[in-house]
């Protein structure tokens, strides 16, 4: 049964061509988890739970950085080559293309050190080195260094992504 209050309840179940993309986000932020999803209450449980939840929400943000990390650089790619004005278009176009090519690359080899050096490791390993790769792109002041930074960040991402996995299944 619907429990929402509110006028755009409707678009529970109904069309959501007639809102912006900014009014959709307001109304499902505002709204609907407002009414029909209550956080969850840490209230009652045991210690072990809440720093399992804490640990499950950690990695789940660590993946979506990960992931995000993808497509971040799209639409920079105009400042990019604001920054680099001598350097052409198609090299600017590997910063981003490069972290996907070597997140697919580097991914089967992050699943092996993960089963053989810990899944807890891995990604403690893979999360310090994507802090570091990332920061050293900022401080990057030629696109060969930004294009190899991008790829220790790849590296590091697939460092992260099968060892969140392993330890969400078996920890």
């Amino acid at each position: 049964s619907d429990v929402c209050s509110s006028d755009l309840c409707s678009l529970c179940h109904g069309s959501w061509s007639t809102l912006s993309h900014a009014e959709a986000w307001a109304w499902l932020f505002d709204v609907h988890f407002a009414d029909h999803a209550r956080l969850p209450s840490f209230a009652g449980r045991t210690m072990k739970t809440q720093q399992a939840a804490l640990t499950s929400a950690g990695l789940y943000l660590t993946v979506m950085m990960v992931a995000f990390d993808a497509s971040a650089l799209f639409p920079v790619v105009p400042a990019l080559h604001a920054s680099f004005p001598l350097v052409p278009l198609a090299s600017i176009g590997w910063t981003v293309k490069i972290y996907s090519i070597g997140l697919a690359s580097f991914l089967m080899l992050g699943g092996i050190l993960a089963s053989r050096y810990g899944s807890q490791n891995t990604y403690r390993y893979g999360t310090t080195l994507f802090a570091l790769s990332s920061a050293a792109c900022i401080l990057a002041t030629r696109i060969e260094i930004l294009i190899i930074f991008r790829i220790l960040q790849a590296i590091a991402g697939a460092l992260i992504l099968p060892s969140s996995l392993a330890h969400l299944i078996y920890n």
